[in-house]
């Protein structure tokens, strides 16, 4: 099994979740349940979760408590973009 990606750039701390555990880990904090239109990959270790929104493909960061997309904050506008905030990418294509 693939060890899960947890990195540390600039104000951000973020865990990457296992692919074999996307499912799962939405399931298990019932984020479709709460934000249907949402799909959850990673958290940053404060109770906040990364997600996709799966309407514009845009980068959010959500409370786990308090899981209302009210309380939705935009990180990136893509993935893409998401990887360069991250430091994975030097620049959008």
């Amino acid at each position: 099994m693939a060890q899960t990606v947890i990195c540390q750039f600039n104000r951000f701390c973020f865990e990457l979740w296992q692919i074999e555990e996307l499912v799962q880990a939405n399931q298990d904090a019932e984020i479709q349940k709460h934000l249907p239109n949402y799909f959850g990959f990673g958290g940053n270790g404060s109770g906040e979760f990364f997600a996709f929104n799966l309407e514009t493909s845009k980068v959010f960061a959500i409370p786990l408590i308090g899981m209302e997309e009210k309380h939705a904050w935009l990180i990136a506008e893509s993935f893409e973009e998401f990887e360069k905030i991250m430091g994975f990418r030097n620049e959008i294509e």
